[in-house]
């Protein structure tokens, strides 16, 4: 049984298996030619049986990479339909992983042949219109047209992962038993906040619709989050603030109904002084008298 290679283990890069003819074999040379940058970006690492070490275990060792790809490259002919092998065991199984989403499938067609009325009839083929490789003037310009598709696949790879990353785990908390015949509650998933938000740099063309329903939706989640923290952190309740607001605007105490002097304008005062220096007083015509007298 074969294992990744060593380097894998360390930069996790996407796993592309090719599953292919025998008899397409320079074709299939010239496709992972041409996805060298792809290898010198370090966002991809081929394989292939050829790279089967000696004695190993040939059914156990494809097995192993085909279960553990994240990409699956199905080189489409018509050798590629009659062998059993192709068919219905690594197409079989590639299929399977994409159903259950584990895997991105990929149908090239190498050469032309009868192949829409199979199950890869459903997938987006490759070159573009799913015009054969042979059928190209220039070969090159259509394993071109490949890896670009290919490319497209490993950046939707990484900006899922990079979404993925930003989702908050809880760590687990140790609760007392629950009682007999009482069902678990799930714990709620912790909303994101600011804290812990990481923005992706870019969106490849391939996922570029399904991530702007999954962008606006995070973003949904992410301003409810914040919201509920700063709640959380603030001692004052709109309940709490609306009494706060009523005191500061309620007027001056009274007296007997009639509005304190400190309640009245800085003119209304005035206005009372004035009158008050105006009307004579009891006092004031009892001396006037005397003196006329």
């Amino acid at each position: 049984m074969i294992d990744r290679q060593p380097y894998r283990m360390d930069t996790r890069w996407p796993l592309c298996f090719f599953s292919y003819s025998h008899v397409d074999e320079r074709l299939r040379d010239q496709l992972e030619i041409h996805l060298a940058q792809l290898k010198r970006d370090g966002l991809i690492e081929a394989w292939h049986d050829r790279r089967i070490l000696a004695g190993s275990n040939l059914d156990d060792s494809i097995n192993e990479q085909l279960q553990a790809a994240d990409i699956v490259l199905l080189l489409v002919s018509p050798d590629f339909i009659n062998s059993d092998y192709c068919y219905s065991r690594e197409m079989a199984l590639a299929l399977e992983r994409q159903a259950r989403k584990e895997a991105h499938v990929l149908a090239v067609i190498l050469r032309a042949c009868d192949w829409t009325s199979s199950p890869l009839g459903k997938l987006l083929a490759f070159p573009t219109d799913a015009r054969a490789v042979t059928s190209w003037p220039n070969q090159d310009e259509a394993f071109t047209d490949v890896a670009k598709a290919i490319r497209k696949v490993v950046n939707s790879l990484a900006s899922k992962n990079a979404v993925a990353a930003t989702t908050i785990r809880p760590a687990p908390v140790a609760s007392a038993a629950a009682p007999a015949g009482a069902s678990a509650v799930p714990a709620p998933e912790p909303l994101p906040r600011s804290s812990n938000l990481r923005l992706k740099k870019e969106f490849s063309d391939l996922d570029r619709d399904v991530f702007i329903k999954d962008s606006f939706d995070f973003m949904a989640r992410f301003f409810e989050g914040s919201l509920q923290e700063l709640e959380a952190r603030h001692l004052i309740s709109k309940v709490g603030l609306s009494e706060l607001t009523r005191a500061n605007l309620r007027p001056a105490s009274t007296k007997a109904g009639r509005p304190s002097r400190n309640a009245l304008s800085p003119s209304a005062r005035s206005g009372g002084r004035l009158a008050e220096s105006r009307t004579p007083t009891k006092s004031r015509l009892t001396r006037t008298a005397t003196t006329k007298r």
